[in-house]
């Protein structure tokens, strides 16, 4: 859901995830942690298995998962492509601590 002003109010956002990281390689990541938000701020997390590789898998998967927006350090232009096309958001530039950069980015969106 957009806010009015087109601020992200209530979203599901996936995370490449590694032992509490950012996982730095989207396409081969083997798990997500996929976070459900409401007002800004998170209000669940689950780190979820992908059981596969490559950019088309890794859309599917997000699709099945009703994602809306990607968080990863980085991504090449053939993932970003299969992002537009299905129509989720992604934000690269995230490292560290996974949680702490889906809190950073929901700042940026208040």
């Amino acid at each position: 859901m957009l806010h009015a002003c087109g601020k992200v109010m209530d979203m599901r956002i996936a995370v490449p995830y590694n032992d509490g990281q950012v996982y730095d390689h989207y396409g081969s990541a083997e798990a997500f942690k996929i976070y459900d938000t409401q007002d800004g701020k998170i209000v669940s997390g689950e780190v979820v298995p992908t059981a596969g590789r490559g950019h088309f898998y890794m859309v599917q998967f997000l699709i099945n998962h009703e994602v809306k927006e990607v968080l990863c350090q980085s991504m090449g232009k053939p993932a970003q492509a299969t992002l537009e096309i299905a129509g989720i958001g992604f934000t690269t530039g995230a490292s560290g601590d996974a949680d702490a950069a889906v809190e950073a980015y929901l700042q940026t969106q208040r």
